[in-house]
C-alpha cells in the first residue's frame, strides 16, 4: 500500500509538472529593422530642409535617421538660390549621402546620385519615378517639381536621351511610334 501511495503521489506530481511546463510559449517578436541614415549636403551650405514643404527638419549639412522604407519628399531652401525638391528613400541599416548644388540658377536637378548595378525595376507612382538595380540600390525622382506639361517633358527627354524601355531592357532608339506625346509633337509641326 505504501508503494502504491508513493506511486500515485509521484504520478500526480509529474502530471502537474508536465501540464504547466509544456504550455506553448509564443516566440519573441523579431527585432526591429535598424533605421537608415541620410546625410544631406548642399553647395552652398546652410539651406533649410523641409519635409513635405511644411515641417522644417533643420539646415544643411543635415543627418536624418528614419525607419526602413521611409520615402521623404524634401525641399531645400536658401535665400538667393532656387529651391530644390528631392525625394529620398531610407534603407534599413544603410547610410546614404545626397548632395545638391544650389549655386546653379538654370535647370532643375531631379537626382544627384549614382546607382550601382544594372537597373532591373523602373516604376511610376503618381509623379514619382523609381528605379532599382539588381544590387539593391535605388532612387526615386519626383517629377512633380517640373513646370512643363508631361508631353513637353517627354519630348525634351527624347531629344536629349534617345532611350526607350523594352522587355529586353533599355534600348537606344527614338520615341515609340504610337506614343500620344510623339503624335502631339507631329501635329504641332507646320
Amino acid at each position: 500500500m505504501r508503494h502504491a501511495t508513493i506511486a500515485v503521489a509521484i504520478a500526480v506530481a509529474v502530471a502537474g509538472f508536465s501540464t504547466t511546463s509544456c504550455k506553448p510559449v509564443p516566440p519573441p517578436p523579431p527585432p526591429p529593422k535598424p533605421a537608415g541614415t541620410i546625410t544631406i549636403t548642399t553647395t552652398p551650405a546652410g539651406a533649410a530642409v523641409y519635409k513635405d514643404r511644411r515641417e522644417r527638419l533643420g539646415v544643411t549639412p543635415l543627418e536624418l535617421t528614419r525607419p526602413d522604407g521611409s520615402l521623404m519628399n524634401l525641399t531645400l531652401v536658401k535665400d538667393g538660390h532656387e529651391n530644390r525638391q528631392i525625394t529620398v528613400m531610407v534603407e534599413s541599416g544603410k547610410k546614404k549621402k545626397v548632395h545638391q548644388d544650389l549655386s546653379s540658377a538654370t535647370g532643375t536637378v531631379l537626382v544627384d546620385a549614382q546607382l550601382y548595378g544594372p537597373v532591373v525595376h523602373l516604376a511610376a507612382l503618381g509623379s514619382t519615378v523609381m528605379a532599382a538595380t539588381e544590387m539593391g540600390d535605388h532612387l526615386a525622382w519626383e517629377l512633380g517639381v517640373l513646370d512643363e506639361p508631361y508631353c513637353a517633358l517627354l519630348q525634351q527627354i527624347w531629344s536629349e536621351v534617345p532611350v526607350v524601355w523594352r522587355t529586353q531592357g533599355l534600348r537606344i532608339e527614338g520615341p515609340p511610334a504610337g506614343h500620344a506625346c510623339r503624335l502631339e509633337a507631329t501635329e504641332r509641326e507646320p
